[in-house]
């Protein structure tokens, strides 16, 4: 088991972009072991990341590495349902599923249309 752990906090930056990347097993197939499927959206429903993410990543570390980056002087905050995350979090604190949908937003609610 302690070989997992470590394996996993090695690879805890590594992600797989699933939009036409590599080829992936059958319907159905889950994430590879210390992983975990990751879609991120805005509040527009359009996807911004979807592919799978080491457990042990940040939320900081999938706003600044795997989205598109935000406007000048703006940062994103990443939402599960409508409850903001804070940004030191790691994916495994949020779910043991091997599925997450996560919302994103660099506006304040103010600014939204």
């Amino acid at each position: 088991m302690e070989s997992k752990e470590a394996e996993s906090k090695d690879q805890q930056f590594d992600a797989k972009n699933t939009d036409g990347g590599e080829e992936k097993g059958g319907a159905g197939d889950g994430p590879k072991p210390g992983f975990i499927n990751v879609k991120v959206q805005n509040s527009d429903k359009i996807v911004l990341f979807e592919g799978e993410v080491a457990v042990g990543v940040s939320l900081e570390k999938i706003a600044t590495a795997y989205l598109p980056e935000a406007p000048e002087g703006q940062q994103y905050s990443l939402f599960e349902g409508s409850v903001k995350c804070p940004q030191t979090m790691i994916l495994s604190d949020l779910t043991d599923e091997p599925f997450i949908l996560l919302n994103a937003s660099y506006k304040a609610v103010a600014q939204r249309k």
